[in-house]
């Protein structure tokens, strides 16, 4: 009894620590750029397993809805490389202080349009309205202008 009861113990832990193992893993790759990415049929497969999954979809639905993210996905595999080819050449054109600050700008204004705010203006302020009315956080500009407003 005694015997059993530690041999089931040890393959619980070993199953929570092979669990843990994996779940590094997926993020050690997530955060490693030389990371292998998945091809854009394996993101589609992956997605639409998890949209089946989570909505129930039936093999039609699902069949369409694999169509549908993989067209997605070779759609942001493109639009990735133009912002490669286009960061090339933006290191290219402007002196090293310059693609510096361009760099600054442009992580400042995904990082807006990430969560959700509006880009700059047209002036290149930033615009006073802040991030999304859930965050309730100072406009980007740092003025000192509660969003909201």
């Amino acid at each position: 009894m005694r015997k059993s009861f530690f041999a089931a113990l040890f393959a619980v832990c070993t199953m929570i620590a092979a669990d843990a193992a994996a779940q590094h893993r997926g993020r050690s790759a997530a955060m490693d750029p030389d990371a292998k990415r998945p091809t854009t049929e394996e993101a589609a497969r992956m997605r639409t397993e998890r949209m089946t999954e989570a909505l129930g979809l039936d093999e039609t639905q699902a069949r369409t809805v694999y169509d549908q993210c993989l067209r997605e996905a070779q759609l942001q595999r493109q639009l990735s490389e133009v912002r490669q080819e286009n960061a090339a050449n933006m290191k290219r054109i402007l002196n090293e202080k310059q693609y510096a600050e361009w760099q600054r700008m442009h992580e400042r204004r995904r990082g807006r349009m990430h969560h959700g705010t509006r880009p700059e203006g047209p002036s290149g302020a930033a615009c006073c309205e802040g991030p999304c009315p859930a965050q309730k956080e100072a406009c980007p500009a740092d003025c000192g202008t509660p969003s909201g407003r």
